[in-house]
């Protein structure tokens, strides 16, 4: 009896070692190499970045002078970093038969070439690294000068300088995804971050996740990598077509359904009672992340027209009303606004066909409707044009 337990003992490891064995050199693999140096003698780990989590898969001590090399197997592009006791690179992306060098010292001296895409999507990096540097620079200025009498102008200044930044960098993101068709970084780019803020809205730029899904579906099937972003985007496609309907059915010329909700003060206020020519209905919620960076955007836009008529009226989702009032206070929006303590499940919400937040309406001085938005920016695009051409009549 032992020795059976002993022989399937064996039996279980020798079954393990065969699958450690597979899924480190998987069949049909091809060899990728990456050669580089660190600036000193250390441990140098290559992590490979899954769909949900980070791993190492190999691991070299560097030579005196910071050199290293690791030969890498694999059957499919995959998305890599190099990291030791002081430094970790930039994302490396890494397909089978690379040959990948990389000066690795921190984002100020790293450099990367070689590669099918490693060096190109490299030089991307670089464009993201100096756009944060120059928001740093931003930030450090505004936080000096917070005590000074003409703060609101430059932090007014800095707002726009922000915004110019952003904008170029997002063409930069355009610029490639549009020149390199058939590279899988475009996943990369189109995830990208300035801060704390997405490059690319998925609603109001849904038309650049549609491109990079039907780009990448025929160059790399399986990719563990594309499945994911192909999720995504499939998930996104429903809430376009959500949205279609949305406006379908609040189309432009419908009246809107009426608002009657409290306000800070506890008293009722009804849509109707909004001053001005046009009304912004705006639908939020202070445990949004969403939201509560439109609150800042919505802002910028009440201040940019509200010498036209505009006015807003702003609907939160909450139901803890303490929590609306204090976001309200902390932001600082000084407009009408209620709150409906029903949330998500309220007759308000689904009259409105509202799934995800923000969503905005654009209303005329009879409260009908001009347009619906689901972001602050797309609000925006279209209020630019509907005022140039009013002023044009």
């Amino acid at each position: 009896m032992k020795r059976r337990a002993i022989h399937l003992h064996f039996l279980l490891l020798l079954f393990a070692s065969a699958c450690f064995f597979s899924c480190r050199q998987p069949a049909g693999h091809e060899r990728a190499y990456i050669t580089g140096n660190t600036g000193s003698r250390a441990e140098v780990i290559l992590r490979c970045i899954d769909t949900l989590q980070t791993y190492g898969t190999d691991s070299v001590k560097s030579r005196r002078n910071g050199d290293f090399s690791f030969t890498l197997k694999i059957t499919e592009p995959g998305f890599y970093f190099i990291e030791s006791d002081k430094i970790r690179s930039g994302i490396l992306v890494i397909q089978p038969g690379d040959s990948i060098q990389i000066i690795a010292g921190g984002t100020d001296r790293e450099r990367i070439s070689g590669g099918v895409e490693a060096e190109r999507y490299a030089r991307f990096s670089e464009k993201r690294q100096q756009a944060l540097r120059e928001l740093d620079s931003l930030s450090a200025f505004l936080e000096q000068a917070r005590y000074r009498g003409d703060f609101v102008i430059l932090r007014d200044s800095a707002t726009l300088k922000f915004s110019q930044i952003a904008a170029r960098l997002k063409q930069q993101a355009t610029d490639y995804i549009l020149n390199n068709p058939a590279a899988l970084s475009q996943i990369l780019v189109i995830n990208a971050k300035i801060g704390q803020l997405s490059l690319f809205d998925e609603l109001a730029d849904s038309r650049w996740f549609l491109y990079t899904d039907s780009a990448l579906r025929e160059h790399y099937p399986g990719n563990r990598h594309l499945l994911l972003h192909q999720r995504r985007v499939d998930n996104l496609r429903q809430r376009l077509a959500l949205e279609e309907a949305s406006r379908k059915a609040l189309q432009a010329g419908n009246p809107a359904p009426p608002i009657r909700l409290p306000d800070m003060s506890g008293n009722p206020r009804a849509l109707g009672d909004t001053p001005g020519k046009y009304t912004l209905v705006y639908f939020w919620a202070p445990n949004d992340a969403a939201s509560r960076k439109s609150n800042h955007e919505l802002k910028q836009l009440h201040e940019r027209y509200r010498n036209r008529g505009l006015s807003v009226y702003a609907v939160s989702l909450d139901p803890l009303t303490e929590r609306w009032k204090a976001a309200v206070n902390l932001d600082k929006l000084w407009w009408i606004n209620v709150n409906d303590t029903l949330g998500m499940n309220s007759p308000v919400t689904a009259e409105y066909m509202v799934t995800k937040l923000p969503v905005i309406l654009l209303l005329d001085g009879k409260k009908q409707i001009i347009g619906r938005f689901v972001s602050v920016s797309i609000a925006g695009e279209f209020m630019e044009s509907f005022f140039k051409s009013e002023n044009e009549h």
